[in-house]
């Protein structure tokens, strides 16, 4: 006897739905003059890092976010502009059409299609449609939780 078997799938948004994050923030540092800064801020930096995770889990908002970013930068000897300082950050992103196109024949399969993402920034899914993307999406900074990064 075969059992039929219906197969979920969980996926991120950011380096999967989009292009690489890691290769945008490395694109933004490049472009203030440390191509490795704004990584090892965010990876082995306290503040920067409580910062990071207290904008994912929504528990304060993109400005500042970027107040506090921006002096972490500044105290490392890079000067940038405050506002708008998150789409900077981002603009290397790209949607990634292949994986797109994936999951769009997974849900015209009847493949169940989960997205998990943590927030970053106020346009982060600007031009996505997340409803065409997927049957359920978590949002970190909604539901108060980021996932580990």
């Amino acid at each position: 006897m075969s059992a039929s078997r219906k197969t979920d799938v969980l996926v991120d948004f950011g380096g999967v739905i989009t292009t690489s994050v890691i290769g945008a923030f490395r694109a933004f540092g490049t472009a203030v003059g440390d191509t490795e800064l704004p990584l090892r801020l965010l990876s082995g930096d306290a503040a920067s890092k409580s910062l990071l995770a207290e904008h994912e889990a929504g528990r304060i908002d993109a400005n500042t976010f970027e107040e506090g970013f921006a002096q972490r930068l500044r105290d490392h000897g890079v000067r940038v502009e405050t506002s708008g300082l998150i789409e900077w950050m981002q603009a290397g992103l790209r949607p990634d059409p292949e994986t797109i196109a994936m999951l769009t024949r997974l849900r015209a399969a009847g493949v169940p299609i989960a997205l998990v993402s943590n927030a970053f920034g106020r346009y982060t899914y600007r031009g996505f449609d997340l409803t065409e993307l997927a049957d359920v999406s978590v949002i970190s900074s909604e539901v108060g939780v980021r996932k580990p990064s």
